[in-house]
Formats: structure tokens, sequence, C-alpha cells
């Protein structure tokens, strides 16, 4: 059984988000890529690199590489962001609430739903606000793929949208 079928890709993949972005902690200055964002994450299992560009609308590409190896294993790409201009007040208002949500989606990955088909969560908190997280298996064929739309609502209106696409390298 290799490392990504025992589930140590997710677990650790888990992890690193909680400790990169979405906890708001291993941002790498400077980046490798001038203009870039860039979070990085490493433990025992493996090492984890997020870089992206731009602000209100991104592009960007995360990679694992396991111990002990000399490339990753596993990359995802992705792409989007608002859909109509916002102001700053609203813009923070939904990073903030995105990455409340990507956390409780994380958090029932975690909790053995290793790959929900649907994820959704209303924020008690911030009114208003929807996130959907939608995945799915290409196919067959490529196994260990995975395309994944994540959208924010405001107020019944999409104002925040993003593409995922991983892959076993």
């Amino acid at each position: 059984m290799t490392w990504y079928e025992n589930g140590e890709l997710v677990k650790f993949l888990i992890e690193a988000e909680k400790n990169t972005w979405l906890g708001k902690m291993g941002n790498v200055e400077p980046p490798f890529l001038l203009g870039a964002h860039q979070y990085q994450y490493k433990n025992d299992f493996g090492f984890y690199r997020d870089i992206f560009f731009g602000e209100a609308v991104i592009a960007g590409i995360e990679i694992i590489q396991s111990s002990g190896e000399d490339r990753p294993k596993w990359s995802r790409c992705y792409s989007g962001g608002f859909v109509r201009v916002v102001n700053e007040d609203l813009r923070k208002k939904v990073n903030e609430f995105l990455r409340l949500a990507r956390r409780k989606f994380l958090d029932s990955l975690s909790e053995g739903y290793h790959r929900a088909d649907l994820s959704q969560h209303v924020a008690d908190d911030n009114p208003g606000l929807s996130y959907l997280r939608i995945q799915y298996q290409r196919s067959v064929e490529f196994a260990g793929a995975f395309h994944e739309l994540e959208k924010i609502v405001y107020h019944g209106a999409l104002i925040h949208i993003l593409a995922f696409d991983s892959r076993l390298l």
C-alpha cells in the first residue's frame, strides 16, 4: 500500500493547509517568484508548498513531496476568485469566511469523510454568506485525479468561485 492509498496524503494535506494560508502561518518572504504569495509547511511525512499570484483573482499551484523523495508526488492547480468588483471590507469579510468554511470542510474530511461529494456551510455569524464545495473523481483512468469547485454566495448571488484540479504525479 502506498502513502497515497493509506490516506497519508489526505492527512498531510489537511495538516499543511491548516498550517499555511488557512491558519495565517508559513508565509515565505521573499517568495521564490517575484510578485507571488508563497506558503510552506514541513513535517516528518513531507513538504508542502503553495505558490499563487493575485489578490481578488488568483492562480496558483500546490505540491506535496514526501520525505526522502527527490520530486513532488502530488500537485493541485487552482484559479478563480471574485466574480465582480467588491470593496475592501467585503473582500476581507469573504476571505475570512472562506478560511472558516474551508477549515470546517477539512475537519469533515479528517473525521473520516475522505472525499466528500458535497460540502456546504452557511455562516451563522456572517449572515448572507454560504459556502459550497463540490468534488468528483474525473474517471477511472485518472485514479488519484480530482476536480473540485468552490463557490461562495453572498445574499443569493455568486460572489467568489475557485476551480481546483489535483493529480498524483
